[in-house]
């Protein structure tokens, strides 16, 4: 799973193109198992990429693409369908994280023994 709004995805560009940082971790993942004998080389291994927006990675989606062949394209649809799912049940996990690591946060950090007045213009 990779942020598309990243602060390394957008360095490379995802604002203005889709899918760049599901390339990104696809070239990460060959470059990181390439020296697994025969695994990469012989197309036993699919850099398997999901941004959390959804959007599946090219070698993810050809990868589907070749399990359905000549296959009903509902069958596709429902692959896309569960990766969605999943990925929704990231982000929701994510979110929930986020948000107790900033109660935590929040609870830790003391109040100011004076709240300031807010500044009022009365010369209107």
């Amino acid at each position: 799973m990779c942020d598309p709004s990243s602060v390394s995805a957008v360095d490379h560009g995802s604002a203005r193109t889709t899918g760049v940082a599901n390339k990104a971790v696809e070239q990460r993942k060959l470059a990181s198992y390439a020296g697994v004998e025969g695994l990469v080389a012989n197309g036993n291994f699919i850099p398997f990429a999901v941004e959390t927006t959804g959007r599946v990675g090219p070698w993810a989606r050809s990868w589907l693409e070749s399990l359905i062949g000549d296959g009903p394209k509902e069958e596709l649809r429902s692959l896309y369908r569960r990766i969605g799912q999943v990925v929704m049940a990231y982000n929701g996990r994510l979110i929930r994280c986020l948000r107790q690591s900033a109660v935590q946060h929040h609870a830790s950090v003391p109040l100011p023994s004076r709240v300031p007045r807010p500044l009022v213009n009365r010369s209107a």
